[in-house]
């Protein structure tokens, strides 16, 4: 949703003459402290990065952290490390909380603050040879990116849309901190997630929903559909915001075949998936931390048995797909044991299916993209994520690259409406894939890369078990 501004804002920021200035409050002294305001001089740089889509030809899901660089002035060495003498010595820490904003001038005089985000520091860097400090920040989504993945159950009858809350919830988010788009109903018999990183089982529901992951300007997780259209949240013109436009066909970046590997899972016959041959359990008992299993994903644990105990028993199992674990209590002395869990694995039966656009194929040769993923796990499904996604992929002058004056309100997934004549480029309506705004006493020459809106689909239920992907009706 685009950042609610007034209408002298909008009135400010697309006149001849602009006045913008930077504001950016850092909480050296702890998030609920007052923070230390930094305005005019004092902000010598803020390079700010949006990406809702990775720069190259995968036009599929994509999880991005933004990225915010502030430059600030030095010529006092305060923000040198060796500096004890220095207002900030000890303070510049990895993970402070730092909150930019760009000040528009209104015709009254007073100044609009837009928000460029939420984010933490990285490492600052002051070198003796220069009067500028520098760091680098980071928004929610990268710290939760770089969690270890929780030890998750398998999901029965799941949608893209529960798995990805499940692992929001399970990261430590709670309502409110999160939306995600609706239409990701994309049906899941059997979901899991390898172990690893968050960013890459993010990045697997984001691929098998078809949609991108973005944390917002007030650090609000968004999951949103590739497939979207309705009323532009602004409209440019070459005569206030565009400097220059472009259309480019990108050959090389577009597809006219689809092959999606569909994984069919199903439940093995009951096996040992852990075992231990030789365990001493202490007098008291002790606790197997997120053990992992020989063979995953698990789906089901139906016991976990001591062989050869005396005193051991065990009194508390939980599990995920990959690991688990096993409290065990011993009321006497030290003994050694064996450890067995009984449970049921997942296998998978993979087939693919290839749809084309035979009239492309034959005007420009077969450009085939490959889809293979975990989470689409039917033949239905594979038919209706390729229908919807040859949609999304074929058209080779679906490209825009925008240089504009620059509104700060403006972030990845708006829908803007472009009117250029200048450039040839008509009226037409572009989705920002990635901004990148460049600030240095003035806000000038900001690049977005964008795509044409494609009309939005919903997962629609026709039978048990069954869904299609269907064009969406708009109001």
């Amino acid at each position: 949703m685009a950042i609610t501004t007034t209408a002298a804002y909008k009135t400010a920021i697309n006149a001849d003459s602009r006045h913008i200035i930077p504001k950016v409050d850092v909480y050296f002294d702890g998030d609920t402290q007052t923070p230390t305001t930094f305005t005019g001089d004092d902000v010598t740089m803020i390079d700010l990065l949006e990406e809702a889509n990775a720069e190259g030809d995968n036009p599929l899901g994509f999880v991005s952290s933004n990225e915010f660089a502030l430059g600030l002035n030095n010529s006092s060495r305060d923000f040198t490390q060796t500096n004890t003498a220095g207002a900030y010595y000890g303070k510049l820490r990895p993970n402070i909380l730092v909150k930019p904003y760009l000040g528009v001038q209104l015709a009254d005089l007073s100044y609009e603050d837009i928000p460029l985000g939420v984010y933490r520091t990285g490492d600052w860097d002051a070198p003796s040879s220069s009067v500028e400090a520098t760091v680098t920040c980071y928004d929610k989504l990268y710290a939760i990116g770089n969690m270890d993945m929780p030890m998750l159950p398998v999901s029965e009858n799941a949608t893209i849309y529960s798995m990805f809350e499940t692992l929001f919830l399970a990261c430590g988010l709670v309502a409110g901190e999160y939306v995600i788009d609706t239409s990701l109903a994309q049906n899941v018999f059997l979901g899991w997630l390898p172990d690893g990183k968050v960013r890459d089982s993010l990045q697997i529901i984001a691929v098998a929903g078809c949609c991108n992951v973005v944390a917002d300007r007030y650090e609000i997780i968004q999951v949103k559909s590739n497939f979207q259209t309705g009323t532009a949240d602004f409209a440019m013109t070459d005569s206030d915001q565009i400097i220059t436009a472009e259309n480019p066909q990108k050959y090389l970046q577009t597809y006219n075949s689809i092959k999606v590997a569909y994984k069919i899972p199903y439940l093995k016959e009951s096996e040992t998936v852990l075992s231990i041959e030789s365990l001493t359990i202490p007098q008291g008992g002790l606790t197997l931390t997120e053990m992992t299993f020989n063979t995953s994903p698990v789906a089901n644990v139906d016991q976990v048995n001591l062989l050869g105990a005396v005193n051991s028993s065990i009194t508390s199992v939980e599990y995920g797909c990959n690991r688990i674990t096993i409290v065990i209590a011993n009321t006497s002395s030290a003994e050694s044991v064996a450890l067995e869990a009984i449970g049921q694995a997942i296998d998978l039966v993979s087939l693919n299916y290839v749809l084309e656009d035979a009239a492309l194929v034959t005007a420009w040769g077969r450009r085939q993209l490959s889809v293979d993923n975990i989470l689409i796990q039917s033949l239905g499904v594979a038919q209706s994520y390729a229908g919807a996604l040859l949609q999304l992929v074929k058209d080779p002058n679906s490209s825009f690259t925008l240089e504009i004056r620059g509104d700060p309100s403006l972030e990845v997934n708006d829908i803007i409406s472009v009117t250029d004549a200048t450039d040839k480029i008509g009226t037409v309506s572009i989705v920002p894939q990635r901004i990148q705004f460049s600030y240095n006493g003035a806000l000038d020459n900001v690049k977005i890369d964008a795509i044409k809106p494609i009309v939005p689909y919903d997962w629609t239920m026709v039978g048990i078990g069954l869904y299609v992907y269907a064009p969406r009706l708009i109001a």
